[in-house]
């Protein structure tokens, strides 16, 4: 807190290329504070937490020892990526080298060759706006293709987020035994595969028509991504929220009403999709508390299953959150207040992509079945030993020989 009120009271004296320079370092200390709170002080403190109420996490515990060698590692690239002159000379170097293994990879004669389409959209967000880029020069689609494929990217993100949230109601709905329950197994369940389906449909509408490219928006991006990318902004399509702008001349608003009412639906998703987790995941959470101090009705094996079923939970709980929900509030909060986060949104690119291999996880760690099954196939594969059939998988094959 001192560090930032330094930086707060030297950027009202310098000059304008000084405060820049201390507005990233202000962004790198914003992100060097939550690396180590998140992979060192939270793990530690969840786990001394779980000690403290009788709850220790076991075997759980390993992912500790994952966080804490992964933090040397991550903790250094927010200055790679929010500082200026470490992240320009970050893209030198990565655009020296795409050169050179391009030259060495084309053959000769192959001036005809199609590079293969990279499909992915890169976040960014600059002052008041937040956007979605899609480079056109290294695909194969045309201009008008790359912008409706930009409308289903974003159509697909919100639709993941209503599909958590339902995913979590139906946990819930399992554990307590809820009668709703039976919609799942009727012609109702349709209904719930509408529910991302519509959600995806407002959002892939929200894009390509109150976020689409205006004139105001493409001039207003033009210097930022210049000096980013080191590439016009004609070499790319986009869509994103421009809202409001300070004008030159008189010091007043002019605000965009439409991209403004885009993101208030955007906003509203991920505040609903945030709500119901958190809620079905707090109702989960008492009903395995009380279904594991519930020892005279439920047997150890059970107890032990809806402990690991438990753990999970909150694991996959903060999954979602820490690398869906928080990256894109953040994203929409800061271009809220006029400060948009820049290149620092390259960040959400990576963990959107991480999701759904990071997801499922848990379960394979946590409980118990899925890591034994996955214990014996890896022995199979590296030790080449055939997994022994357990006690049950015994007494049915004497019972049918």
């Amino acid at each position: 807190m001192n560090t930032f009120s330094t930086i707060a009271v030297m950027s009202v004296v310098v000059v304008t290329k000084s405060q820049s320079m201390q507005s990233q370092l202000f962004y790198a200390l914003v992100f060097q504070t939550l690396i180590p709170a998140i992979l060192l002080h939270f793990p530690v403190s969840v786990m001394f937490g779980f000690v403290l109420a009788s709850h220790g996490l076991g075997i759980y515990s390993c992912i500790i020892s994952i966080t804490i060698s992964l933090y040397p590692a991550i903790d250094p690239l927010p200055n790679f990526f929010i500082i200026s002159p470490y992240r320009k000379a970050a893209f030198r170097c990565f655009k020296r080298n795409r050169q050179l293994s391009e030259v060495n990879q084309v053959p000769p004669n192959s001036k005809n060759v199609v590079a293969p389409a990279n499909t992915s959209a890169i976040h960014y967000s600059y002052r008041s706006s937040v956007v979605v880029l899609i480079r056109t020069s290294d695909k194969i689609f045309n201009r008008q293709t790359l912008l409706f494929l930009d409308a289903f990217y974003w159509g697909f993100f919100g639709s993941s987020l209503s599909i958590f949230a339902i995913h979590f109601v139906y946990r819930y709905l399992v554990i307590s035994g809820n009668p709703l329950l039976r919609t799942f197994q009727s012609w109702k369940f349709i209904l719930w595969l509408l529910i991302p389906i519509v959600v995806g449909f407002m959002w892939a509408f929200t894009g390509i028509v109150l976020c689409a490219p205006t004139e105001e928006f493409t001039e207003f991006m033009r210097k930022p991504i210049k000096e980013v990318f080191d590439e016009d902004i004609e070499e790319f399509e986009y869509l994103g929220a421009f809202m409001y702008e300070r004008s030159s001349k008189n010091n007043s608003f002019l605000v965009y009403w439409g991209p403004i009412a885009g993101m208030i639906i955007m906003c509203l998703t991920v505040f609903a999709s945030f709500i119901v987790i958190v809620v079905s995941g707090i109702k989960c959470y008492l009903r395995i508390k009380q279904l594991i101090s519930n020892v005279s009705t439920t047997s150890s094996r059970c107890q032990a299953l809806q402990s690991q079923l438990f753990h999970a939970l909150v694991v996959q709980t903060l999954i979602p959150m820490i690398l869906l929900h928080t990256p894109v509030t953040l994203k929409f909060a800061f271009a809220i207040f006029d400060a948009g986060l820049g290149p620092y949104c390259f960040f959400m690119s990576m963990t959107i992509a991480l999701y759904p291999a990071i997801d499922p996880l848990p379960n394979f760690f946590l409980i118990s079945p899925y890591r034994k099954a996955i214990k014996k196939i890896l022995k199979f594969y590296l030790l080449g030993k055939k997994p022994k059939p357990n006690a049950a998988e015994q007494v049915n094959q004497t019972s049918m020989t």
